[in-house]
């Protein structure tokens, strides 16, 4: 009984996480959205093709929407209701 629970409990583990040359894919077999852990990064795959990833303390994307405000340091580009833009300084 407890080698089948065994056997069932990696079968589980398999569906959402294996391990190959490709590192450490996170992710439901056939889900289009996939997670990889490599030796050099840490990467965000849709359908097979990455389109972010975390290396060298930055992130690299292929395509960003901000919804509500982009902050980059002291500085923020804020959408007003008139439908401007603004730059605002966040000293």
């Amino acid at each position: 009984a407890n080698q089948q629970l065994t056997e069932e409990q990696f079968e589980t583990i398999q569906t959402y996480m294996t391990f190959g040359e490709d590192g450490l894919r996170l992710g439901k077999t056939g889900n289009p959205v996939t997670v990889r852990i490599l030796n050099d990064r840490i990467a965000f795959y849709m359908n097979e093709t990455e389109v972010a990833y975390f290396s060298n303390n930055k992130l690299y994307v292929t395509q960003a929407e901000i919804i509500s405000k982009l902050i980059i340091g002291r500085f923020a580009f804020e959408p007003q209701a008139n439908g401007n833009l603004s730059l605002i300084y966040n000293g």
